[in-house]
């Protein structure tokens, strides 16, 4: 069967055979854009696998090639593996030591894990034409599984190194498009004293100080390390300064402080987070960690009583700004 061209709001489309004829035709009487978005996922899928399949037969070597060149997604890393796979086997070792999971994510998640959940707009996201996206936050696949383990487990504590692929554009020397992370998430239940966050707090960020204390062992020429604690409900004071007291026990060298005044991400965790700066040779200091507690898990769980924590450190930027090159 030959394919036949046919019009849909004003665009002219070919009618391929069998199931893509199908859906064309069920486009005919509607809004283009309004049948797209209401289409079973497996008929858009097969819609828009015709549609790369169709600019596939388009390209030639040379167009990809050029292609290669420009486009900000397919640009290869600027560290040496080498250094990512060492700052991961010692995060790995110290989270390990913590009580922590190590899980191997895939490099694709269901589409809406960010945007419906932390509600993210989908424009900063890869999506697929397979109703799927590329993983943009580890800490959202994290909270997926978290979810599942938590019917069983009381403490849920993952961790996971994994390159992140973001649509959004950045800017900076030490800002890409894709790049690694070492994330991880703690997920439980409340309880009246707060001694899950605390816990969770704690253990976090011990990780993370005791990784970067380690690598400075390996070469690393980061300095001084400070760790910012905020609570943005305002109320919970006491909890922190447990934090702070227990973290500056195991870490007596480390700078750790409330910052009361932070707004960055206000509405994205609540009610507390974190950040760690590390200090350079030029006395610049960079922020290179990050967490705080979100509702992901009691949404995906429908229970109010679920905690969960997330954070990460930005293991690749560590390997370009501070590593040995």
């Amino acid at each position: 069967m030959k394919p036949v061209t046919t019009t849909i709001d004003g665009l002219h489309l070919e009618m391929r055979p069998g199931h893509i004829e199908r859906i064309l035709r069920d486009t005919q009487d509607k809004n283009l854009l309004d049948a797209l978005t209401n289409m079973s996922p497996t008929d858009l899928q097969s819609l828009l696998l015709e549609v790369s399949r169709l600019r596939g037969e388009n390209l030639t070597p040379a167009s990809v090639l050029a292609r290669s060149r420009e486009d900000r997604f397919a640009r290869h890393s600027k560290v040496d593996p080498r250094k990512i796979i060492e700052l991961d086997r010692i995060a790995f070792d110290v989270a390990v030591s913590r009580g922590f999971t190590p899980i191997e994510l895939s490099p694709v998640t269901p589409l809406g894990t960010v945007s419906a959940i932390a509600k993210v707009s989908q424009n900063n996201i890869v999506s697929t034409n397979r109703n799927s996206e590329v993983v943009s936050d580890s800490t959202n696949v994290m909270a997926l599984e978290c979810a599942v383990r938590r019917k069983k487990e009381d403490v849920v504590r993952l961790c996971a190194s994994h390159r992140l692929l973001r649509a959004q554009p950045f800017s900076g020397p030490a800002s890409f498009a894709h790049f690694r992370v070492f994330s991880m998430c703690t997920a439980g239940k409340n309880s009246s004293n707060r001694d899950f966050e605390r816990d969770a707090l704690v253990g976090h960020i011990g990780v993370y100080l005791q990784t970067l204390d380690d690598l400075k062992k390996t070469g690393y020429t980061h300095g001084n390390l400070k760790v910012g604690l905020t609570d943005f409900s305002e109320q919970l004071g006491d909890v922190l300064e447990s934090v702070k007291s227990e973290l500056r026990g195991q870490f007596p060298n480390v700078e750790i402080e409330a910052q009361p005044d932070r707004i960055q991400a206000k509405g994205y965790y609540y009610p507390f987070c974190f950040w760690i700066f590390v200090g350079g040779e030029d006395g610049v200091e960079q922020n290179i960690g990050d967490g705080g507690f979100t509702d992901w898990t009691q949404q995906l769980l429908s229970n109010k009583k679920e905690r969960l924590l997330i954070s990460g450190l930005g293991s690749e930027r560590m390997c370009f700004l501070y590593g040995e090159q």
